[in-house]
């Protein structure tokens, strides 16, 4: 989803500015909690860039500070609101200069099953990888200005880079990406079509595209035909058939409307007002269950028209997955803040609403159908997890910094456990039986990197840019790039073990692509002078022999024990399935 008004701030440059990785808005760069969200956020720098243009949800240049929770993997979180905004819930981005993987297992597009695209931009030309990866040419003038690549900004939203969905399995691509912006363009059956230029965001369903402009309009581009719907969207959806899209619309009176608009069989949509001054808050892929929010209270709207309310009295609102089917809301009463549960998409009954706690103060983290928060107890404040109908007390101090990620059926934290003491890293049980139980999972840990069946992957001793790997209790590597590492998935999307750079040399910016298998605990090496990577359950994507003066490297792609020289003279690659997608270049990562 998009959001015109901070965009607008944020292109001219008015203030300083951060992004909140939680819910994408903008903030003033001093923030400590999102004002929105109420997520605690951490500052830091990135490194190397010349860009000097930020990147919302968490990946951003040099001359911008990014947000983001000490134990993400470069800044994935939950709690985003839906559309193009909206994270797959099995993409995992792992992030350090010219490293970045993507793992997916599955996910949808707004279209029908996507297809993976990857492929990469070399001179002014932008290259698709085919299925024996082998390259092909979409376009000779993919960036704007390719004389000044390197200052050139780059659309914020994934929906630039290349993607393919829909039965009929059409590809779309951009031409002139850059100052925020490109010209979409679509293939199909070896034809060619320009849909619009100044296209910021988009939104794919087989041979529909629903986009919006620089300008603030939101369009709709089916059945070779463009069509305005209006110039004031701050959020929109399409349905995953392409039938049926939602836009949240801006007035110029500053009130808001939800809109739905049906489209028929020749791309003509007929629009209708589905309601007035209510907040879009998330959709089922479908868009036949829509969660809006209006005066306070939470809504319904099933099939397009049948209305019901789901809680009334609401502060704050926190959508803890993609998918919508978990949702926490507060309400201010008796001289407090409480938390409440309510499994909007499933039960949609009014006193379905369960109190999971009466003494919350803020949010710190929400992910997969968990939230972490702050609350105020008999003994004090103390940080506690929830999940559907559950709430437990955290083991750590609660005034110190906590980093929290879901995976593998447990929560994982980095946390002192009380003043003065050597902070470690903890295992929290998300079984309901035994929701909340905890155990320390290292004695000694500076990053929780992932975990193959409940061991956990983790760097101690982290000094400058590298530090130690374990396995649980077991030594897997020397000075491995921090931010390097990243878990590996088989197609079946099911954890098989990690992916890192060994032996980083921080003159040449490259090291050693290693693969460690969880299964046999067998360490092996992929090659060697690499300085970033691109993975996926088909293969790997990386770089080697980078000259980070010119920009340019070798494009290599390695499959089943098996590596091969894709192109020369590469200035970026790129990886897209369905709403996961990065795109790496020199030390600069831009990633949805």
């Amino acid at each position: 989803m998009g959001n015109t008004e901070e965009r607008k701030k944020q292109e001219a440059g008015d203030t300083a500015h951060i992004w909140c990785t939680s819910c994408g808005r903008i903030l003033p760069e001093d923030s400590v909690y999102c004002e929105f969200c109420g997520s605690r956020v951490e500052h830091e720098m990135e490194r190397n860039s010349d860009d000097g243009r930020g990147r919302s949800e968490g990946q951003n240049t040099e001359s911008h500070k990014r947000i983001e929770y000490q134990d993400e993997k470069g800044g994935f979180c939950c709690l985003k609101h839906l559309g193009w905004k909206k994270a797959a819930a099995a993409g995992v981005i792992a992030a350090c200069g010219l490293v970045l993987s993507v793992v997916w297992a599955s996910g949808r597009q707004a279209g029908r099953d996507f297809q993976p695209v990857c492929g990469y931009i070399k001179d002014n030309s932008l290259f698709v990888l085919k299925e024996n990866k082998t390259s092909r040419e979409l376009s000779e003038s993919c960036l704007r200005d390719w004389k000044n690549r390197e200052q050139l900004r780059l659309p914020e939203a994934p929906g630039w880079l290349p993607s393919c969905s829909g039965e009929k399995e059409v590809l779309w691509y951009p031409e002139q990406a850059g100052d925020g912006a490109f010209s979409l363009m679509s293939l199909y059956n070896k034809e060619e079509q320009k849909a619009d230029s100044g296209v910021v965001s988009v939104q794919t369903a087989g041979d529909t595209a629903v986009y919006e402009k620089s300008s603030g309009g939101l369009y709709v581009y089916s059945k070779g035909k463009k069509e305005k719907l209006t110039a004031g969207v701050s959020s929109y959806q399409l349905g995953r058939d392409g039938t049926y899209l939602i836009w949240q619309e801006e007035h110029p009176d500053q009130t808001t409307g939800l809109y739905g608009a049906a489209l028929d069989k020749k791309g003509e949509a007929a629009e209708e007002l589905l309601e007035r001054d209510a907040e879009l808050l998330g959709a089922s892929e479908d868009l036949k269950s829509v969660l809006y929010q209006k005066e306070g209270e939470i809504w319904l709207l099933e099939n397009h028209s049948e209305k019901r309310r789901l809680a009334q009295n609401v502060s704050q609102v926190f959508l803890a997955d993609a998918d919508v089917k978990t949702l926490f809301f507060t309400r201010q009463e008796n001289g407090g803040e409480s938390l409440y549960y309510l499994n909007g998409m499933q039960t949609g009954k009014r006193g379905a609403e369960q109190l999971i706690d009466s003494e919350f103060q803020f949010l710190i983290h929400g992910e997969d159908g968990i939230v972490v928060y702050k609350a105020s107890g008999e003994d004090g404040e103390e940080i506690r997890i929830a999940g559907a109908g559950m709430s437990a007390a955290l083991d750590c101090d609660p005034n110190q910094e906590i980093s929290f990620t879901v995976s593998g059926g447990y929560g994982w934290y980095l946390a002192l456990p009380e003043a003065g003491a050597q902070q470690a890293l903890y295992r929290v049980s998300l079984n309901q039986e035994e929701f909340g139980s905890t155990k320390e999972a290292a004695e000694d840990a500076d990053r929780f990197c992932g975990q193959y069946r409940g061991m956990p992957f983790y760097l101690n001793d982290v000094h400058g840019q590298t530090g130690d790997l374990y396995f649980g209790e077991e030594s897997v590597s020397y000075d491995v790039k921090e931010e390097s590492v990243c878990l590996a998935q088989n197609p079946k999307g099911e954890e098989s073990g990690i992916y890192f750079l060994s032996d980083y040399d921080p003159q040449t910016g490259s090291g050693v692509l290693t693969e460690y298998s969880g299964e046999d605990r067998r360490l092996g090496k992929i090659d060697s002078n690499v300085s970033g990577y691109l993975t996926a359950p088909t293969g790997i994507l990386y770089f080697t022999d980078y000259d980070q003066a010119r920009g340019r490297g070798t494009l290599n792609y390695y499959q089943k024990g098996t590596s091969r020289k894709i192109d020369e003279d590469v200035w970026a690659a790129y990886i897209r399935s369905g709403d996961t997608a990065a795109l790496v270049r020199q030390n600069q990562v831009y990633a949805r």
